[in-house]
């Protein structure tokens, strides 16, 4: 079935549409349809289609509640999606299924502006996603793709939030995202957060707030773009790399590899009386590839090197044997409790790499995975490191 609105508007009690499966929608620009009354504007199952050059709406419920599996919605440049400001209302919600399709040249907003549930659900943004106190895309169940090139805005909430289904997902951000501070626990914007499934983000935009990376091994590449915010690699082997500008770069666990761009970057690890160094230690360390001892920083929250002991230069270090090649290395004597101290080893796999060791534990001579260990890859101005790089 086809429904056309081209000429009159329709905004009723009660929804102003059910489309069942396989039907088609279109609406004109200029002309509104919706519920007034605290209804869905629009409910629809699947394998449907929606074309907005219009205005869809409804006060006090979803614009659009779609069910079901292949779903797609195109807003135009003149179309808009507005659902209700109040809690738990959404712009556009899709319950269920999966493989839905939201292309958006114009405005979608509400409470939460989307939430897609179910897999392979596919958002392409050129317009404007704007949340008021939700989520401006909440990916609630599983994984897909986001594409954005125009503005995806929250202004109390994480702008783009990912369920904990462990389905991967990929977000290319070439527009603006923008997360404001959510409603509990926080006052730190946080423009993407991802669940427990890996995601890979890509950034040649500008990203306003912090972004969280999930449990799984992650990839994120701003080398191109911009951010304002801190990351956050969680847990896994990810990969960040960031473009120019002053950015904060945590890996936590795993063994990271990160690249702080152009500026003045500052890498940052958590001291734990717990469990000292495991953020990055033994052969699960960091390696971050563009350390510049002239401006980055190691900042060590909690704890932190109280000096620099001497150069080490001889010695050897493999993957195979890396925490006893690194404790003959550095034995009491040159590696001292709170201390830090760069290691170059003359022989095995890590010949001639520049490995920073940082006692945790506040024992001399390293700790098998009780220190930090982070390999500097290839560093610059190295003649100029010292105690003015730790924070």
């Amino acid at each position: 079935m086809t429904f056309y609105y081209e000429d009159v508007d329709k905004v009723v009690n009660g929804n102003a549409e059910v489309m069942a499966d396989n039907s088609e929608m279109y609406v004109k620009a200029g002309v509104t349809i919706g519920s007034k009354n605290g209804f869905d504007g629009v409910e629809m199952v699947g394998n449907s289609s929606i074309e907005l050059y219009g205005a869809i709406l409804s006060i006090g419920g979803n614009a659009i509640l779609a069910t079901g599996f292949g779903n797609e919605f195109y807003v135009g440049a003149t179309g808009s999606i507005s659902g209700s400001l109040r809690a738990s209302v959404f712009g556009l919600l899709v319950s269920g299924g999966g493989s839905n399709h939201v292309v958006n040249d114009g405005s979608i907003s509400g409470n939460t502006a989307i939430s897609l549930k179910g897999h392979d659900n596919v958002v392409d943004n050129a317009g404007s996603i704007s949340s008021s106190h939700g989520y401006a895309i909440d990916i609630a169940d599983s994984g897909g793709h986001i594409n954005n090139s125009g503005t995806i805005t929250a202004s109390d909430n994480v702008a783009i939030h990912v369920g904990n289904d462990f389905t991967p997902i990929t977000i290319d951000n070439s527009g603006t995202i923008t997360g404001g501070p959510p409603s509990v626990g926080g006052t730190q914007p946080i423009a993407i957060q991802l669940g427990a499934g890996a995601g890979t983000i890509t950034n040649s935009g500008h990203i306003v707030g912090d972004i969280a990376l999930s449990e799984s091994a992650d990839a994120y590449y701003g080398g191109e773009g911009t951010m304002i915010g801190s990351i956050d690699g969680g847990g896994g082997d990810d990969i960040i790399v960031c473009g120019a500008g002053r950015n904060v770069i945590s890996g936590r666990d795993g063994a990271d590899e990160l690249e702080g761009g152009a500026g003045r970057d500052t890498f940052v690890y958590t001291h734990d009386h717990f469990t000292f160094g495991s953020e990055s230690t033994g052969s699960s360390h960091d390696t971050i590839l563009d350390f510049d001892a002239r401006k980055d920083l190691i900042e060590i929250d909690g704890a932190g090197a109280t000096a620099l002991n001497a150069k080490v230069t001889h010695g050897t270090l493999s993957d195979a044997t890396f925490n006893t090649d690194l404790a003959a290395a550095l034995p009491k004597a040159a590696l001292k409790a709170h201390h830090a101290v760069l290691f170059t080893p003359d022989a095995g796999t890590y010949k001639g790499e520049t490995i920073l060791v940082i006692d945790d534990n506040g024992k001399a001579g390293y700790q098998a995975d009780k220190d930090f260990v982070i390999v500097l890859d290839a560093p610059d101005n190295m003649d100029h490191f010292g105690l003015h790089n730790f924070i």
